[in-house]
């Protein structure tokens, strides 16, 4: 998920010097447009996409699978290396053509074998189905091109890789993906880091007065006693707020129970912020 986030404004510089007509590296005006067009669906949609479905596999087959882990080693490096070898080098690109075509080739695979078997409902099952059979006919038109660009024939042109493989990618594999996935919201491994980070700024100064001279609070309201109303807000899988030390935790509640144990000029020290848990 995070890799495909990344190759998104690689994809976007590469489309604005095509709207812009430059030809960086003496590139043709349709090699810099497909480029950008490559890390949009390739570099960014594919790994996202990618993600969802080892999100969906893990929610049907709990344990680990090392050839989901293998493919998506390959959709996360295979756009970089195509590009490299369209840069610098043939055998670079045929390499990574089919490194990027088998890797994608395999997770169409794992969607038509380990998904759609355990997907409930016709329509879900025939637009996953067709998703996962679309980018598999697409991968190979890219190996059949990438293969005729080395050996200098013309196994498949380039005007059927615009017509077939760009339309198969585009609305039958990632247009569909999108409804499929937007639907099925398939819910990820490792909860997310959730921390309530604050929106409130300083604005130059903060001292004793801030909430009364910025008036953030309602008269009428709770008025605030310290850094967090309640540590147990951070409380995660890996944080137990109970376990904190009372003296961390009357520093940053500042609660009256707290200024009944702890001194209002008290401040921790080194041996007391190393024993945080008990």
């Amino acid at each position: 998920m995070d890799v495909g986030l990344l190759y998104l404004p690689v994809g976007g510089v590469w489309l604005v010097l095509s709207r812009l007509g430059a030809n960086p590296m003496g590139f043709s005006d349709m090699i810099v447009l497909l480029t950008a067009i490559h890390f949009h669906y390739a570099g960014f949609l594919t790994p996202v996409f990618a993600a969802m479905t080892g999100r969906q596999l893990y929610q049907f087959y709990p344990s680990p699978s090392r050839t989901f882990h293998a493919i998506s080693l390959g959709i996360i490096f295979g756009p970089l290396f195509v590009a490299l070898g369209i840069a610098f080098s043939r055998y670079i690109e045929i390499l990574a053509v089919s490194f990027l075509a088998a890797s994608l080739l395999g997770l169409a695979f794992l969607i038509l074998v380990r998904i759609v078997p355990r997907m409930r409902g016709p329509t879900k099952k025939m637009a996953t189905a067709f998703s996962a059979l679309s980018l598999s006919v697409a991968m190979l038109l890219a190996v059949g091109y990438g293969l005729g660009s080395f050996r200098q024939q013309n196994l498949v042109s380039i005007s059927t890789m615009l017509q077939l493989h760009g339309y198969l990618n585009a609305i039958g594999f990632l247009l569909t993906g999108i409804v499929l996935w937007t639907v099925l919201q398939p819910k990820p491994r490792v909860a997310l880091p959730g921390i309530p980070f604050s929106r409130l700024s300083s604005r130059g100064r903060v001292g004793p007065d801030f909430f009364e001279r910025t008036r953030i609070f309602r008269e009428s309201g709770v008025r605030p006693s310290g850094l967090v109303d309640n540590l147990a807000a951070f409380q995660r899988s890996d944080f137990a707020s109970e376990n904190v030390h009372l003296a961390i935790r009357a520093f940053y509640e500042q609660t009256e129970h707290h200024r009944l144990i702890v001194r209002p000029d008290w401040r921790p020290g080194f041996r007391t912020l190393a024993r945080v848990y008990k």
